[in-house]
């Protein structure tokens, strides 16, 4: 089997981020890598960990979802972000996917979905 898929989760709310580990806890194709509570941080832990997944909030403190995803892209163009806020209510530009926190039970599948078709999918979950 291949290596497992890297993942960083970054929302300022550390239940989000507890809750995500635990939904991706002994899951064989994705491995939690990282967590960040704002942009700033994601940036340097991407720098440091290289993801290939991003789960990103957008209302963060610091640096916002659309601001570090800006960044982050232009440190990797390959690399895969779910927007994954309570704010934004549909695939913003920045993102490759978008769920509501509202779906945490989607998470998993539609990392597997981007996974399986190179990270593009004609419409993602809402």
């Amino acid at each position: 089997m291949s290596a497992p898929k890297k993942v960083l989760i970054v929302d300022d709310e550390e239940g989000v981020r507890s809750l995500l580990k635990l939904i991706f806890s002994g899951e064989e194709q994705f491995e939690i890598v990282a967590e960040a509570e704002d942009g700033v941080e994601a940036l340097s832990l991407a720098m440091q960990h290289r993801p290939d997944y991003v789960i990103l909030d957008y209302s963060m403190p610091n640096m916002n979802g659309e601001e570090a995803a800006r960044v982050l892209r232009g440190m990797r163009e390959d690399l895969c972000i779910v927007a994954f806020s309570s704010v934004v209510t549909e695939k913003p530009d920045w993102a490759d996917a978008h769920l509501s926190k509202e779906q945490f039970d989607d998470i998993l599948p539609l990392l597997k979905e981007l996974e399986a078709k190179n990270c593009t999918i004609e419409e993602s979950v809402q």
